[in-house]
């Protein structure tokens, strides 16, 4: 008769047994779930000082120990201020490189993953990679071009600044842009470059904290190089131009 050593050594090798069977089952999905995981490599960390929410729902789109479902909840989210809606229509998947929540959702796509997982990155992605029919609204028209023209005067405004000329010299030529000048802003509401003019400053913030800080000052250069181009028609719009090169008046006594 066995002895109680030999008896309960007896019931752990059963139960070793049973949980390796149980492993190997196909019935369990955990086995899938590690292979899906392996498949969704996750995504290089971007360094910064600051956390906010951003980064937090980054934090969990790259942990491969959390459920998928979260994290593409949180893909989705970080997508919308990574790319622009439609930002990648007509573009291979592999070229759309500046958004790691994109190449993310794309793996998920592309992996083993449950037909239901794989069907709502799919979902996410449908509206980055179709155009769709824009609704005009004729306010948030003229919002937009009253923030642009804005956003040009401040630029000038700094450009006087940094040249030694602000407040301006009295007498000066008129340098500001008003909401009767006429001027081509074709591209600038929705250039990358500008993008502040058509979103609120958080997500212009959210944005510009996602990229690389040599990218970020590229941007801003850019921005700041288009701003000052932009040249009122039917009136004198470039003679106060000529501040930004001369040498400020030194003032005596």
């Amino acid at each position: 008769m066995p002895t109680s050593a030999q008896r309960l050594a007896s019931k752990r090798a059963q139960r070793e047994a049973n949980r390796e069977a149980w492993r190997n089952d196909p019935r369990n999905r955990n086995a899938h779930n590690f292979a899906v995981r392996a498949e969704v490599k996750p995504v290089e960390p971007v360094l910064d000082e600051d956390v906010g929410a951003l980064d937090l729902l980054r934090e969990i789109m790259r942990d491969d120990d959390l459920p998928l479902g979260r994290r593409l909840r949180a893909a989705g989210h970080v997508l919308r201020f990574e790319l622009p809606i439609a930002g990648a229509v007509g573009m291979p998947p592999d070229q759309v490189s500046n958004s790691s929540a994109y190449r993310f959702l794309v793996g998920v796509v592309r992996s083993g993953a449950s037909a239901e997982h794989k069907q709502a990155a799919a979902e996410i992605l449908a509206v980055f990679e179709n155009e769709r029919p824009v609704r005009t609204n004729p306010d948030e028209l003229v919002e937009a071009r009253l923030r642009l023209i804005a956003m040009i005067n401040s630029t000038r405004r700094a450009e006087l600044a940094l040249s030694g000329h602000w407040p301006v010299p009295p007498g000066s030529p008129r340098w500001w842009l008003s909401s009767d000048d006429v001027f081509d802003a074709d591209g600038l509401v929705s250039s990358p470059a500008c993008s502040e003019s058509t979103s609120s400053i958080a997500e212009a913030l959210d944005r510009a904290r996602a990229l690389d800080p040599i990218e970020r000052k590229r941007q801003m250069d850019e921005r700041r190089q288009r701003l000052l181009e932009v040249t009122a028609h039917g009136r004198d719009d470039t003679s106060w131009r000529c501040l930004l090169t001369a040498e400020p008046e030194r003032k005596t006594g």
